[in-house]
């Protein structure tokens, strides 16, 4: 129950937080291709409010998960309530930040007279980046306390990204919260170009860190990857299949570069980011991990989540929408 409740934490709240970033992105990128997905990225920010208070609940909930929080620690930095604050405080700062980024972005394309939100994209990836790397190593490193990786912050924040472009994707190519496609074959193939160097970047990054754990044979860090590959490497291989194989395999030719195409690659991808954040947190719990237990909450967090990104109106949207067309 624990494991489930806090690998949904982990996932919706980075899929929901990586949509933001991928707006931001666009932004600062000058991303004009993206026409409504950008509308679409910015949407995920009202289920930030729900994330928060999911992982208020885990954090001041710490002392049935956490080992930090079940025994003395002689480091003040691992007191359960320091901790808990720290990590809540990190949430508010980064999604009050994201909350002021998308203000500044409809502003800027509903009245031509304001300036661009350049400036809040910057300042806001600048917090995202030093927010999540606290929340990476307090909510998920801690979980196995004798490990520590100074790759792993940015291995969770861009795969938190990374997710939040594949449900960008599912969205517009299923017509979730939209009256229409938002993917005609260009843009299209534009999403399935960045989908697989989101997952080729992923994958470097989990690449560079395996390989400095094999070839550097520690016992500590090769028991971390241990505990997490004895009994689940058809998982393990499945997520590397989800994640990286089977886009670069579908998306890379001319014929996988369709809406028909990302509309089945998205979920998958979203699929394999879930079972790599399960991997992470279940094995250092103490409790089983119940699959009815898992499917019933996934299943929670997955409406809560859809009901939250269809919460602007249709005339909202539809108005968002002939803004960016005319700008493209």
């Amino acid at each position: 129950m624990t494991a489930a409740f806090l690998t949904n934490v982990l996932f919706w709240s980075g899929l929901a937080i990586g949509g933001v970033v991928f707006a931001a992105l666009l932004e600062v990128t000058g991303g004009e291709w993206s026409g409504p997905l950008r509308l679409i990225a910015e949407r995920f920010r009202w289920f930030l409010p729900i994330s928060f208070v999911s992982m208020a609940v885990v954090m001041w909930r710490s002392g049935n998960v956490y080992p930090w929080a079940r025994q003395s620690l002689a480091s003040p930095w691992f007191r359960p309530w320091f901790v808990a604050l720290r990590v809540d405080l990190a949430c508010a700062v980064v999604y009050a930040a994201a909350f002021g980024f998308c203000h500044a972005a409809r502003r800027s394309r509903e009245e031509p007279r304001c300036r661009s939100a350049m400036a809040s994209a910057v300042l806001f990836l600048i917090v995202y980046a030093l927010g999540f790397s606290l929340i990476a190593v307090d909510a998920i490193m801690s979980l196995e306390p004798r490990w520590t990786s100074t790759l792993f912050p940015a291995y969770i924040f861009t795969g938190n990204v990374y997710a939040g472009i594949a449900g960008v994707a599912v969205l517009a190519t299923w017509n979730v919260g939209t009256r229409q496609s938002a993917m005609p074959p260009a843009r299209s193939r534009d999403m399935a170009n960045v989908l697989v160097a989101a997952a080729l970047f992923w994958l470097y990054l989990f690449w560079s860190q395996f390989l400095v754990i094999w070839y550097g044979n520690l016992t500590a860090e090769v028991g971390y990857v241990m505990a997490r590959l004895d009994g689940l490497r058809a998982v393990a291989w499945t997520v590397l299949a989800m994640c990286c194989a089977v886009p670069a395999i579908v998306l890379v030719p001319r014929w996988g570069k369709r809406a028909a195409s990302v509309r089945v690659i998205a979920p998958l991808i979203l699929i394999g980011i879930w079972l790599e954040r399960w991997m992470l947190v279940a094995p250092d719990l103490p409790s089983r991990f119940p699959v009815l237990s898992a499917l019933v909450i996934t299943a929670a967090f997955a409406t809560l989540f859809i009901l939250s990104v269809g919460l602007e109106s249709g005339s909202t949207m539809r108005r968002g929408e002939s803004v960016v067309g005319g700008r493209n």
